[in-house]
């Protein structure tokens, strides 16, 4: 607890003091994380034969930001704007009045919580934003700043009304709110989620693949992401993306068996030259409807 007899302006100094992180400890802290997970980066790496560093850290990460690889769409620096806004309902209006209101009354100087949650939000939108791949789930890390910031502001505008029907009104309208995304949730966990993984299903496609290339034959997914797909396929499979390097991958002796996406295969037929591939089954083959993201799984005849 900070001494009473200091000033205003030495206690908000003195609280700064204790929160500020010194030089030293945040080089130190640095070197002990990078001693702990450095060798397992470093042995990946190797074990992959240098995959790890070109998939991992390159594609999904350099190649994701700059949107050069030709597998992930590019969106206009704009989406996450009417992304967010639909995401945060029913909480957007009440936030966008409350950090107007907060920023004509001073809040930001006055609350260091709410300054620190405007950062967080702030910078996280514009680093996303900036990025060329974008995706919805990718704002998940922003909510929790979101609401840091709703708080705030929310605590400091019923605290400054003076006319208690406000103040009733606005416990009554934040309750309200909750019970309404209490059947929210319940109508998406229960109603609107088991449709989407209806639609996302894709055990019975991996099982038919691996009818025709059991284990250890390696799948390999070309321009194709699919965690789920991968999960119940199974080891081993593989990822590439360049089309000189499918040609490789298909040149090696014995039966080859690739998954990727059907507008590939006009190319794949025209560009590959060291084996002939077939269709063997379509994932809408293995589902009720159509998937939101077609696959084809094809394998070498020769």
């Amino acid at each position: 607890m900070l001494a009473p007899g200091l000033s205003q302006p030495d206690q908000v100094r003195a609280l700064d003091d204790r929160f500020r992180l010194p030089l030293v400890s945040a080089v130190l802290g640095t070197l002990i994380v990078l001693a702990l997970t450095l060798p397992w980066f470093v042995w990946a790496n190797d074990t992959t034969g240098g995959e790890f560093v070109r998939v991992f850290f390159w594609h999904h990460n350099v190649a994701r930001f700059a949107g050069t690889s030709p597998t992930l769409a590019s969106y206009p620096w704009w989406y996450y704007l009417p992304r967010f806004s639909v995401d945060f309902l029913p909480w957007t209006p009440a936030l966008l009045a409350l950090v107007g209101w907060g920023a004509r009354s001073g809040l930001w100087g006055r609350d260091r919580l709410f300054r620190f949650g405007l950062i967080w939000v702030g910078v996280m939108f514009v680093v996303l934003s900036a990025a060329q791949f974008k995706r919805a789930d990718y704002l998940l890390p922003l909510f929790p700043g979101a609401a840091i910031v709703l708080g705030c502001a929310a605590e400091a505008w019923v605290t400054s009304r003076d006319h208690p029907r406000t103040v009733w009104f606005a416990s009554w309208a934040a309750r309200a709110t909750i019970v309404a995304v209490a059947i929210g949730w319940l109508v998406m966990t229960y109603a609107i989620e088991p449709a989407e993984q209806v639609r996302e299903e894709k055990r019975a496609f991996a099982a038919a693949i691996r009818s025709t290339a059991p284990p250890p034959h390696e799948i390999l997914m070309f321009r194709a992401e699919s965690h789920l797909l991968v999960f119940h396929l199974g080891r081993p499979v593989q990822t590439l993306v360049e089309w000189h390097d499918l040609n490789d991958w298909l040149a090696r002796p014995g039966p080859r068996f690739v998954v990727m996406p059907p507008e590939y295969l006009y190319s794949a037929h025209q560009i590959v030259t060291s084996r002939k591939l077939a269709v063997v089954t379509r994932l809408e083959d293995h589902m009720a409807g159509k998937p939101p993201r077609p696959l084809v799984f094809v394998r070498t005849t020769d």
